[in-house]
């Protein structure tokens, strides 16, 4: 099974032109997102209506999804991600060629850190085939230790009031933490706050990254 993810702009060639060529796609997913201009919401409108007459022809189960804002990359590469770690990565592929800049690169990112095959249809030929991205996948199991997830899985899901919270929900010993910490911050994806008041107290805080 190949499950379809992709971005439409006002150009619904470009995303029909990769289910057309992609093999075997069961599912598809698609996102859209415009500005409050009244020419680009029935640009989008249109687009949305040729790529559903188009899946309900070919009898392909879909989903579309309306971003509520074109340019927040955060929220785009959130929505993403959290999609796609929904599906078996080897299942999915993205066509990241329609929307805007933000939707693409949020696209990409999501396509590398889970390891999602990642494609485009060239704009300037007519009728092209997807071509696949050269993407350099990542895994979370390169860049992190299974012990070094759950501490980043405990600072998101429990957002932990002091370092020593977290080493009793994870039920380590806070020398232990320490050191996972220390990784985590080289690495970018945590960071250690002092709390207003709060004296020598730090409260761990997961970054953008």
């Amino acid at each position: 099974m190949t499950i379809l993810f992709g971005t439409l702009g006002f150009t619904p060639s470009k995303f029909l032109g990769a289910l057309k060529t992609l093999p075997e796609v069961e599912r598809v997913v698609f996102y859209t997102a415009h500005t409050d201009r009244a020419r680009d919401q029935e640009r989008s409108a249109v687009a949305i209506k040729s790529v559903e007459a188009a899946l309900r022809t070919l009898d392909v189960p879909y989903q579309h999804v309306a971003i509520p804002d074109p340019f927040d990359f955060a929220a785009i590469l959130e929505r993403f991600l959290g999609d796609l770690q929904k599906v078996d990565p080897h299942q999915a592929m993205f066509n990241l060629t329609g929307g805007t800049k933000a939707m693409a690169v949020a696209a990409t990112v999501a396509c590398m850190v889970l390891g999602v095959r990642a494609f485009y249809v060239p704009e300037e030929q007519e009728g092209a085939a997807a071509r696949e991205l050269p993407v350099i996948r990542i895994r979370y199991a390169s860049v992190l230790t299974a012990a070094q997830r759950k501490v980043l899985e405990a600072i998101r899901d429990e957002e932990p009031p002091s370092l020593a919270a977290l080493a009793m929900g994870l039920r380590i010993q806070p020398p232990t933490l320490s050191g996972h910490l220390r990784k985590l911050e080289d690495l970018g994806t945590v960071r250690l706050e002092n709390p207003p008041g709060g004296g020598q107290l730090r409260i761990p805080v997961l970054t953008e990254a």
